[in-house]
């Protein structure tokens, strides 16, 4: 298992290695590890993953346990919204692609102005910070509080 702070760590490890290389994190690249975790509470919280809309929002850019969640997200059969924390924080080109390319796969982007709407129609919130720290799955998200 390998977790390091430079994106593509795990792949070159995992090309020189003589035994498999679990991917525990990269960078901002992905953390496979993390999704399993989150597939799992959504599962066990909701019964299902295909038909849930889940809504991304926060570091969208850099936060590497969203990357392999929307990957999961949309092979799985869920609908995902993206709502950045800022316009500099929306979800990278280059996962945009893969999901184009290898899930056929386009998430809903929303604003801030939809959540009146997003509240009575998504299933599960998924709030990734802005800061560096550890990125929670809340299944039951409380604007007023």
């Amino acid at each position: 298992m390998i977790r390091h702070p430079w994106e593509g760590a795990a792949k070159v490890a995992a090309d020189y290695a003589q035994v498999p290389v679990i991917n525990a994190g990269d960078g901002a690249h992905e953390h496979p590890t993390q999704t399993l975790c989150d597939l799992y509470t959504l599962k066990k919280g909701k019964g299902r993953i295909k038909g849930l809309t889940v809504c991304l929002r926060g570091d969208l850019k850099n936060g590497r346990t969203v990357h392999s969640l929307i990957y999961a997200l949309a092979r799985l059969g869920a609908e995902v919204w993206l709502w950045p924390q800022a316009q500099d924080l929306d979800l990278p080109e280059a996962v945009l692609r893969k999901l184009r390319s290898e899930y056929n796969y386009d998430p809903k982007k929303v604003k801030a102005d939809d959540l009146k709407y997003l509240m009575g129609e998504a299933d599960v919130f998924y709030i990734s910070p802005a800061k560096p720290y550890t990125y929670p799955l809340w299944q039951d998200f409380d604007v007023a509080s």
